[in-house]
């Protein structure tokens, strides 16, 4: 059987579970008497969403094309910077051919992250249901990428997994054609419309949403939340986020401060996957203005080292070039880059020529900036990089030791004049497990080529290291309708939730699924609040 045709009925058979699903939906009515009094409303809708992300847009298009009842979708950002992550990030979308292979890839990433079976099968079944909706509602051309295979290739059901993306790789292509779609649908979008506070009723549940400035939108049947991670709340980064890493800067919109978390939670919901961090990367801060204006960077030369906190290296500064998603094989396990600051990147005149470039279309600064990345004089201009005459004026820049920071430089050099690096191994060649050539578990597949270590001489250049990272996974549980769930794992009524805020990632996940599960239960989300009665 084709792969299409594969798809096709099973999604047939996902159609008929959904059409049962809204035939058993909650009905709620209310009598006046049980509304907040008092309350001014801006604007009504059957549905209010959050966010204009992959979820958020999916499920206003769901609600427009299949003509499910009126809907507003209500966005953080200004309309020039919306988008969420889904438009920042590499825009593949991970969908399986049969959906119980995938099931089980998932569940053995998880590891003893444990997530229902039932929370897992509808998860993939969701997904496997995005080529045909992608196709046929959205106008998409799906195509299977050319390095199309698993990232875990050695996990079960991996023959399961195909990542597409809309016909080329890059450029925001997956989430334009949905912001084109819920334009041509005619979706009503509000921007600079933070919501900060669910709206509730005794006994009847969430009823509309509060914005940050006061605004009040009323919704008849639900909402759903579809307003991203914590990337930007240091916070609740410093709250959930490992002992001793304080210091972290999304490379994804800076609009995602957790208020969906913070809402759900002041309901009842139940938190799941808060330690779920994904996409360390060390990076380059563009602006001393502003806190946010950090670039990952990919160096073009070999004449740099790291320094840590103590003055020294801590680590292979080719190890980034081995990662999936942010974690690199720590003996067997997929662990997070480690980022320990204050840490400073000390690099020679080749680096500096070869300038900072990032990959183009990733990262919210590439929105912000227009795709117009500074320089090396730009940010030497702005005091991001220093130019160091002697140990004493690295000293002066880093706040470090300048005999520990000589002593770092000497054996490096020393290295380098060994052609070893005896600390880290740094430019031998390895697999991506990181595994050298002479190592018994070197797989032959060589991810980082060999090179000559360089000496590293004054005049040299330094610049302080951004940590930072892709998106959080977690966020409110919720059930297979999409329904956010307490912690007796009750549905909340009339509260949904969508996208990266409570995904189903629990440990390791594939490239693409996280745009991939943010369409899938945005349409999830909107079907099922649409099957509910109005609450007056």
């Amino acid at each position: 059987m084709s792969k299409s045709v594969t798809r096709r009925s099973f999604v047939t058979g996902t159609s008929v579970a959904a059409a049962a699903m809204a035939a058993n939906a909650i009905v709620s009515t209310a009598s006046a008497a049980e509304v907040p009094a008092n309350i001014e409303w801006t604007g009504e809708a059957d549905v209010v969403v959050l966010g204009t992300g992959g979820g958020g847009l999916a499920a206003g298009i769901t609600m427009a094309a299949e003509e499910l009842g009126s809907c507003i979708v209500l966005e953080a950002a200004p309309e020039w910077l919306r988008g969420g992550n889904s438009r920042v990030c590499g825009s593949i979308l991970l969908i399986p051919i049969e959906g119980d292979g995938l099931a089980e890839y998932q569940t053995d990433l998880n590891g003893k992250y444990s997530v229902e079976p039932e929370l897992i099968n509808a998860w993939a079944q969701q997904l496997q249901e995005n080529y045909d909706w992608l196709t046929d509602v959205c106008d998409f051309n799906l195509v299977v990428t050319p390095n199309c295979n698993p990232e875990y290739p050695e996990r079960p059901g991996c023959d399961d997994v195909e990542v597409y993306v809309n016909g080329e790789i890059g450029g925001s292509r997956v989430w334009l054609g949905l912001a084109e779609a819920a334009d041509d649908y005619g979706v009503n979008i509000i921007y600079d419309s933070r919501g900060t506070e669910l709206i509730t009723a005794e006994g009847i549940g969430v009823i509309g949403v509060r914005t940050e400035d006061g605004r009040a939108y009323k919704a008849k049947k639900g909402v759903i939340l579809a307003c991203g991670g914590f990337e930007a709340n240091k916070e609740l980064i410093r709250k959930y986020y490992q002992i001793g890493i304080t210091d972290l800067y999304p490379r994804g919109s800076f609009y995602n401060r957790g208020d969906g978390i913070i809402m759900a939670e002041k309901v009842g919901a139940q938190l799941w996957h808060m330690n779920n961090f994904v996409g360390n990367a060390w990076g380059i801060q563009l602006d001393p203005e502003d806190e946010y204006a950090n670039f990952s960077m990919s160096l073009k030369a070999n004449d740099y080292i790291f320094i840590g906190p103590d003055g020294c290296r801590f680590q292979s500064e080719d190890d980034s070039k081995r990662m999936r998603h942010g974690k690199i094989n720590t003996g067997g396990v997929w662990l997070n880059l480690e980022m320990p600051t204050p840490s400073y990147l000390v690099f020679g005149q080749k680096t500096y020529d070869g300038g900072l470039p990032t990959p183009p279309g990733i990262g919210f600064q590439s929105v912000v900036t227009e795709g117009n990345i500074p320089s090396m004089e730009d940010l030497v201009e702005r005091g991001i990089i220093a130019k160091c005459e002697n140990a004493a004026d690295l000293a002066a820049i880093t706040g470090f030791d300048a005999d520990v920071l000589q002593g770092t430089l000497d054996r490096w050099n020393g290295f380098a004049a060994a052609g070893e690096d005896r600390d880290f191994g740094r430019g031998v060649e390895r697999d991506e497990l990181g595994y050298p050539v002479d190592h018994p578990l070197f797989n032959g597949i060589t991810k980082i080529k060999p090179y000559e270590l360089e000496m590293l001489e004054f005049p040299l250049y330094v610049t302080q290291l951004r940590p930072t990272f892709l998106n959080t996974q977690g966020g409110p549980k919720r059930n297979i309708n999409c329904q956010i769930v307490d912690v007796n794992d009750e549905p909340i009524p009339r509260l949904y939730g969508a996208g990266e805020l409570g995904a189903i990632y629990a440990n390791e996940y594939n490239g693409g699924g996280n745009l991939s599960e943010t369409i899938a239960n945005g349409r999830t989300a909107a079907r099922h609040c649409a099957s509910l009665e109005p609450w007056e």
